[in-house]
C-alpha cells in the first residue's frame, strides 16, 4: 500500500512536532525554522486538493489579461516585437499541471516584457490602458492569494477573506473555461 499525499504530510508534521522540535529545544533558530516548516506543511495539506485547479484558473486569468493587452496594443517596433512574443506564449499548451505553470509563467513573463517595451515606444493611450489592466489583474491576483494563503495567519483574524472554496467558485465564474472548437 502506498501512503496518500495527506498521510505523508501528516506523518512529516507529526515527526516535526513530536521528535524534531523537542530535540531542538536548546537551539532557538533551528526550532523556529522547524516551526516554519511545520506551518508550511500544514498549508500544503490544506491546499493540496485545490492547487492544480487554482493554477489552471490563474492560467485563464493570465490568458485573459494577455488577450486584452494584445487587443489594445499600440506602439513602435519594440512594442510590436514584444506583443509577438506574448502571442507565442498564448499559444502554449496547458494540460498537465507542469504545462499549466510553464504556460502561466511564460505569459506573465511576456506581459512584463510587453509593458517594459511599451515604456520605450508604446503610445500614451496603450500605456494608460496597460497600466489599468495590469493593476486590476494584480489586485485580483493578490486578493485570491490572500484567500489561498490565509492559513499562514498573516492576515490576523482574516474576517474579510473568503474561504478557498468560495474564492475558487468566484474565480471560475470570472474566468470560465474557454469553449473548445
Amino acid at each position: 500500500m502506498n501512503p496518500t499525499v495527506d498521510l505523508r504530510l501528516v506523518t512529516m508534521m507529526r515527526a516535526l512536532q513530536d521528535v524534531i522540535l523537542p530535540a531542538l529545544a536548546n537551539n532557538g533558530f533551528a526550532a523556529d525554522q522547524a516551526k516554519l516548516m511545520l506551518g508550511h506543511l500544514n498549508m500544503l495539506r490544506l491546499q493540496v486538493d485545490d492547487v492544480a485547479y487554482f493554477e489552471q484558473l490563474e492560467l485563464r486569468a493570465a490568458r485573459d489579461l494577455a488577450a486584452r493587452l494584445v487587443a489594445a496594443v499600440d506602439g513602435g517596433d519594440e512594442t510590436h516585437h514584444a506583443v509577438s512574443a506574448l502571442k507565442a506564449a498564448l499559444a502554449l499548451g496547458g494540460g498537465h499541471p507542469r504545462e499549466v505553470r510553464a504556460s502561466r509563467d511564460a505569459i506573465n513573463g511576456a506581459i512584463d516584457t510587453l509593458v517594459q517595451a511599451a515604456s520605450t515606444d508604446g503610445s500614451a493611450d496603450f500605456l494608460a490602458e496597460a497600466q489599468r489592466l495590469v493593476i486590476r489583474g494584480g489586485t485580483e491576483s493578490a486578493n485570491r492569494n490572500r484567500s489561498f494563503f490565509a492559513a499562514s495567519g498573516f492576515e490576523g483574524d482574516g474576517g474579510d477573506i473568503p474561504a478557498i472554496a468560495d474564492m475558487l467558485a468566484d474565480f471560475a465564474r470570472a474566468y470560465p473555461e474557454p469553449a473548445r472548437g
